[in-house]
């Protein structure tokens, strides 16, 4: 009879670290720093030399908690869900519907300019830049004049005034 896979795992990873801890041991080392060391050498140890003996118990593990339930491939599952959704639009071609209420023209609320935002109907292309931390409610400056456009020395918010580039600024 073979001996199970987790048996034939687990015996070779107590020796890694049991074998370097008794040496270390021996060697009158201290048991704190033997323990560190024996640790990290059964580590790299079983890491390195039982990569089949972990991959079999890995295996079984998981055939062992998903055992009842078949493997699922993505690949499957999205060319089932494509056949789906070509059923379901040929049958939805098939029956006549009614035009949504995107085709179904203005809305008469949309024409009432009391309903209208006027922030709406501004120019497209023109930003608007607020300072930081200021009311939202203040009047704001369009970015076309904040940049130069009109205002060749805007007033800073500390009171100085921002020069365009090329002039020196003195002090």
């Amino acid at each position: 009879m073979k001996a199970p896979s987790w048996l034939t795992y687990t015996i070779p990873r107590v020796l890694a670290f049991a074998v370097p801890l008794t040496l270390l041991l021996l060697v009158n080392v201290n048991p704190w720093i033997s323990a560190l060391l024996a640790a990290v050498i059964g580590l790299c140890v079983s890491y390195i030399f039982l990569r089949r003996p972990r991959e079999t118990v890995s295996r079984e593990l998981y055939e062992r908690r998903h055992g009842d339930n078949p493997t699922i491939n993505v690949d499957d599952e999205s060319e089932d869900a494509a056949i789906d959704n070509a059923d379901i639009a040929k049958s939805s071609a098939d029956t006549p519907t009614l035009p949504d209420a995107s085709t179904a023209g203005p809305d008469p609320a949309d024409s009432n300019p009391a309903n209208s935002n006027p922030a709406d109907s501004a120019a497209i292309g023109t930003a608007t830049i607020r300072p930081a931390g200021g009311d939202p409610a203040a009047p704001s400056t369009p970015s076309s004049e904040r940049e130069g456009g009109t205002e060749p020395h805007a007033e800073g918010e500390r009171g100085e005034t921002a020069q365009p580039e090329g002039e020196n600024k003195l002090l």
